[in-house]
């Protein structure tokens, strides 16, 4: 399983979930319908006080190891995200999703542990 914590700007984070729904969700289906993960969520993350460097987790859960990496540099996931989006701009996509979104640190013990937890898909 990977675990993936995210922090979307706290004013955004609505926005983020948007475009993620629309963007990144029906690819990670796909891939999961493919056989490339068994199961696929996102979770959003409350009563941390503000002070948590993660609003948001998503959840891979992959069959092995060896389903981590494909050895083809994202070509499958890339070939799921034409198919899905053909016609639009799917790495403007991701762009404006990373834009809404900080890059994290590695959790650090400091951090607070949430007491909630809401799952998203």
């Amino acid at each position: 399983m990977v675990v993936t914590f995210l922090k979307a700007e706290p004013s955004k984070t609505g926005e983020y979930l948007d475009v993620w729904k629309k963007y990144s969700l029906p690819i990670q289906e796909e891939r999961v319908k493919a056989g490339h993960l068994k199961s696929y969520s996102m979770w959003t993350v409350g009563g941390t006080g503000g002070g948590s460097n993660y609003n948001l987790v998503s959840l891979a859960r992959y069959s092995s190891f060896k389903d981590l990496d494909t050895g083809d540099g994202g070509a499958a996931s890339d070939a799921i995200a034409e198919r899905i989006h053909a016609g639009k701009d799917w790495r403007q996509m991701r762009r404006d999703m990373q834009s809404l979104r900080y890059d994290l640190p590695l959790r650090n013990r400091e951090d607070p542990v949430p007491d909630a937890v809401g799952r998203i898909s």
